[in-house]
């Protein structure tokens, strides 16, 4: 959908065909709708498991969701990074009554209303709410390659490791302050422990396989492979501020590769934004457009506490 942009956020319905179409390669192994079917339910059992996860790390902070439109709607608290609603409207029309119900069960919490929308949500579903008041965030780019015999490059200047059970808190602090780090070192004990409770429940979740890049014994950055049937989704990858553009994502994203391809998977999956180094660095690793999605957000007024 072609959105006018503004700084960071798209705020325009005007033009909207070609922004959310799916992109398929155009050559060789094709993505198809087995592995598409593959895809959502990987995604499906990856949301449960992040939520399952939270839940048993603070059982005090409950974990509410709630069955709208064909998906799912969840809040927890400060964590924003899972507190929106996903799968709406992908199996059948998005009606202003599913607006309403998704509007509610967030306004009640005190909280933004937050969808996920791409080219399997319901065409019509973006021009509502868009014409409710809601914004675009910048879109995410999905990507794709597939797993075959040809040569894989290796991670050689850094040491990539997987992650025990006893050393959670490790990958934890290191991915989360890689992410928070804006042009500036966070020391670990700036890190708010809603933020270390999200990315344990992102990356240390049963199924997961949490990775650690370590440089002369200090660790740089991680990242994290989620395997489902066929496909190995390449997530939760981030570098501390002072080893970026050293090769350490590109070490993180060789060795998930080489794990994927070891353990069986026929393809593998990944998310960056549409531009910047991470988009740059699949590439390099011959992954391909899927498709593109956004955050839609609107903060309610009137907010009940």
């Amino acid at each position: 959908m072609n959105f006018q942009v503004a700084g960071n956020v798209l705020n325009s319905a005007e033009g909207m065909p070609e922004l959310l179409g799916a992109m398929a390669p155009q050559h060789g192994f094709q993505w198809d709708g087995h592995l598409e079917h593959q895809l959502s339910s990987a995604s499906a059992d990856r949301m449960w498991a992040s939520v399952k996860a939270l839940s048993a790390r603070r059982p005090a902070i409950p974990v509410a969701v709630a069955g709208i439109a064909g998906g799912f709607a969840i809040y927890r608290d400060e964590a924003a990074l899972i507190s929106f609603a996903r799968e709406v409207g992908t199996t059948r029309t998005l009606t202003d009554d599913d607006i309403d119900e998704l509007e509610h069960f967030y306004a009640s919490r005190g909280f933004p209303v937050r969808i996920w929308i791409s080219d399997r949500t319901d065409p019509s579903a973006l021009r509502i709410l868009l014409g409710r008041g809601y914004v675009a965030h910048a879109p995410i780019q999905t990507w794709w390659r597939p797993l075959q015999t040809e040569f894989l490059p290796k991670a050689d200047a850094i040491e990539i490791v997987t992650v025990s059970p006893e050393n959670t808190a490790a990958w934890t602090s290191t991915v989360a302050a890689g992410f928070m780090e804006q042009g500036h070192v966070v020391k670990a004990e700036e890190l708010p422990e809603a933020a270390l409770d999200v990315y344990f429940a992102l990356g240390c979740a049963p199924g997961d396989q949490a990775l650690l890049a370590r440089r002369k014994g200090e660790y740089v950055g991680g990242a994290v492979l989620t395997a489902f049937e066929e496909i190995a989704m390449l997530r939760t990858a981030s570098t501390r501020f002072v080893h970026r553009n050293s090769g350490v994502h590109q070490s993180l994203i060789a060795a998930r590769l080489r794990m994927a391809t070891q353990q069986g998977a026929r393809v593998a999956v990944t998310q960056t934004p549409t531009q910047g180094p991470s988009a740059h660095n699949v590439v390099k690793f011959g992954f391909r457009p899927l498709r593109v999605g956004y955050i839609v957000e609107k903060s309610i007024i009137g907010c009940e506490a």
